[in-house]
């Protein structure tokens, strides 16, 4: 395609991806409130889930040269137990945020797990350089169909639904997320989620062998 066609090109499938995830998100508050929606524990490997994760949304960080970081712990190589599909909506609703409220700067997205024996919580959190919020927004943050202010939608679109859904959905798995946020400095998203341990499944392909990183950003290193 020549430039300007795929630049339309391109407007078109965000406008249709934004469009897609409205109406998701719409169909799933439906579902909680009509408590019909259904919480599939499911064995998964958890550095695919933020690896895919991250590659989503890196082309658009990188369209506005913002670097977005992932940092797994190194013991995370087990397979755990948990409703991956709700995790990953969780997941990228927190990084699309992110990406769309950071102008400059950096995303850092970090994934622990806390606790001993099989029950443990997974830890994911998600700091940026965006436009930060208020304590006043802070406190509506969480609540259904509202934005920040007023002059969201119009700069950035949306529904106001996704972090109440988030909400929700780390509820409705038995665990909570919670934010803190300083304006014009960037925002700390995080959430925690009970999963279960499947120990000794994913290969190290590495194992045994010598790597030498060189890199002049630091969050590479």
């Amino acid at each position: 395609l020549q430039p300007d066609q795929h630049e339309r090109l391109q407007r078109i499938r965000l406008s249709a991806d934004s469009l897609m995830a409205i109406i998701s998100d719409v169909l799933d508050f439906s579902k909680i409130e009509a408590g019909q929606l259904d919480i599939d524990p499911l064995p998964f490997a958890l550095r695919p889930l933020i690896e895919q994760a991250a590659l989503l949304y890196a082309p658009e960080a990188q369209r506005k040269d913002v670097k977005l970081y992932y940092a797994i712990d190194p013991a995370l190589e087990e397979t755990f137990i948990g409703d991956v599909h709700r995790i990953r909506q969780i997941l990228n609703n927190l990084l699309s945020n992110a990406v769309k409220f950071t102008l400059s700067g950096r995303i850092d997205l970090r994934v622990r797990v806390n606790g001993e024996g099989e029950a443990l919580s997974l830890q994911v959190e998600g700091a940026d350089s965006g436009i930060g919020l208020s304590p006043t927004q802070l406190e509506r943050l969480f609540q259904p169909y509202v934005q920040a202010d007023a002059s969201i939608i119009t700069r950035f679109g949306g529904s106001g639904l996704g972090l109440s859904l988030c909400r929700e959905l780390c509820q409705r798995m038995g665990g909570e997320i919670h934010a803190r946020s300083t304006p014009a400095v960037g925002s700390v998203f995080a959430f925690s989620v009970p999963v279960e341990r499947i120990a000794g499944v994913s290969p190290l392909p590495l194992t045994g062998r010598s790597v030498i990183l060189a890199s002049a950003a630091p969050g590479w290193r």
